[in-house]
């Protein structure tokens, strides 16, 4: 997980927490790209999975962790739609980490990637 070595994610609370300890434990990564300004019928049902998943992992504590990676092109956007959705972790508004997470995949609208604990894509 190199990708996330010396990096930072947000939590629920907007607290800004180590990558490395957020992701300690766990064997999945999923980075859910999305925004607020996605309203195609894809990203309400992919969003609405991948919450019945990511509670589903909590229940069951099966090793993976989901990471919002923000298209938002605002602030206020990216605070609305984080609050509302998931229980997961973000990447921080505009950080660079999202450019370096999206650069390993094809990007259209909504998109799931996961990444095993071994860093392979």
């Amino acid at each position: 997980m190199d990708l996330l070595q010396g990096k930072c994610l947000l939590n629920k609370i907007k607290k800004l927490i180590p990558a490395e300890d957020a992701m300690r434990n766990k064997t999945i990564i999923i980075f859910f790209f999305g925004a607020m300004w996605c309203k195609s019928p894809d990203c309400k049902v992919i969003l609405q999975k991948l919450k019945e998943l990511h509670k589903e992992n909590l229940r069951r504590n099966m090793g993976l962790e989901v990471i919002y990676v923000s298209s938002d092109t605002s602030l206020e956007d990216f605070d609305t739609f984080y609050k509302t959705h998931g229980g997961w972790f973000a990447v921080p508004f505009q950080d660079d980490l999202a450019d370096s997470v999206e650069s390993l995949v094809l990007l259209t609208f909504p998109t799931l990637s996961w990444l095993r604990k071994m860093g392979k894509l």
